[in-house]
C-alpha cells in the first residue's frame, strides 16, 4: 500500500518528458488541434510508442521493488545484493530518460508554438475538482507515510536494548527520513507544472537532461540513506531485533 502511494507519488515529482505522454487527454487534444493528417498520425505514434516504454519501464521497477522486499526480508548477507539492484535500475532508468527526451524533442519539432499550447495546455491543465482530489491524495500520503516511519521508528525505540546501539540506528533511520522527506518537497517543487522548461516547445536535450540530473540527485542521496540505514541495523542489533525492525521496515514495500 505504502509503495504503491509512493510510486503514485514518485510519478508526480517526475518533471522528465514522460509526464507528459502519461496525461490522459493528450491523444485528445492531438487530433483536436492539429490539422496536418501526416504531422498528426507521426504525433500520434510517438505518443503511443512512449506509453510503452513507460509500461515498461514501470513493469521492471516493479519487479526490482519485489526483490528488494525479499531482500531485506531474508538474509544479513544480501547488502551486495541490494547495491547491485540499485545500480542495475539506475542504469535502466538512465535508458529510459534518454529515450523520453528523444521523444519530447521529436514532438516538439513537429509541432507550432500555437499547436502546443493548445495541445499541451489544454491537455495539462488540471480542472478545479481534479486539483482538489489530488491535493486529498497527497494529505492522505503524507499521513500513511508518516505513519509509517513512527511505527518503524517505535520498533526500534522498543525492540533495541543497548541504549548505544539504538543511538546508530535512529540517527541513521532519521536520516532516511528526512532524505525522503526532501526527495519528495524538492521533486514536487520541480513539478511539471511548476517546470518552465518541461512546459515550453523550444526547450533543448540540455534542459530537459538537466531536469532528470536533478532527479536522479534526488534518489541518489535516498538511495545511500537507504544503505546506510540497513548497514547500520545490520551493524548494530542482534538477530531477532533484526527481525522485529524487518518487520516493520518490509511494510514500505507492500
Amino acid at each position: 500500500m505504502i509503495w504503491a502511494l509512493l510510486i503514485t507519488m514518485l510519478i508526480k515529482m517526475i518533471a522528465g518528458p514522460e509526464q507528459l505522454f502519461t496525461v490522459p487527454k493528450l491523444e485528445k487534444e492531438i487530433k483536436t488541434h492539429i490539422s496536418d493528417k501526416e504531422r498528426k498520425k507521426e504525433l500520434l505514434s510517438i505518443v503511443k510508442t512512449a506509453k510503452k516504454e513507460i509500461k515498461a519501464f514501470n513493469k521492471e521497477t516493479d519487479k526490482a521493488k519485489k526483490k528488494l522486499k525479499k531482500l531485506t526480508n531474508s538474509r544479513d548477507d544480501e547488502l551486495d545484493e541490494i547495491k547491485t539492484l540499485f545500480d542495475v535500475n539506475f542504469e535502466s532508468r538512465k535508458k529510459f530518460q534518454k529515450s523520453m527526451v528523444d521523444k519530447r524533442l521529436e514532438m516538439q519539432s513537429l509541432m507550432t508554438d500555437e499547436e502546443w499550447k493548445n495541445v499541451i495546455e489544454n491537455a495539462v491543465s488540471p480542472t478545479g475538482k481534479i486539483e482538489r482530489k489530488a491535493d486529498k491524495e497527497d494529505d492522505k500520503f503524507d499521513k500513511q507515510v508518516d505513519k509509517l516511519m513512527e511505527d518503524i521508528n517505535k520498533s526500534i525505540q522498543k525492540k533495541v536494548m543497548d541504549s548505544l546501539r539504538k543511538e546508530h540506528v535512529v540517527v541513521a533511520f532519521n536520516n532516511y527520513n528526512e532524505a525522503l522527506k526532501t526527495h519528495i518537497e524538492e521533486g514536487l517543487s520541480i513539478s511539471y507544472e511548476n517546470n518552465e522548461v518541461a512546459r515550453k516547445r523550444t526547450a533543448t536535450r540540455e534542459e530537459l537532461m538537466e531536469i532528470y540530473i536533478q532527479q536522479n540527485e534526488l534518489r541518489n542521496v535516498v538511495y545511500n540513506e537507504f544503505l546506510e540505514l540497513y548497514k547500520t541495523i545490520l551493524a548494530f542489533t542482534t538477530k531477532n531485533e533484526r527481525r522485529a525492525i524487518r518487520s516493520e521496515l518490509k511494510k514500505m514495500f507492500d
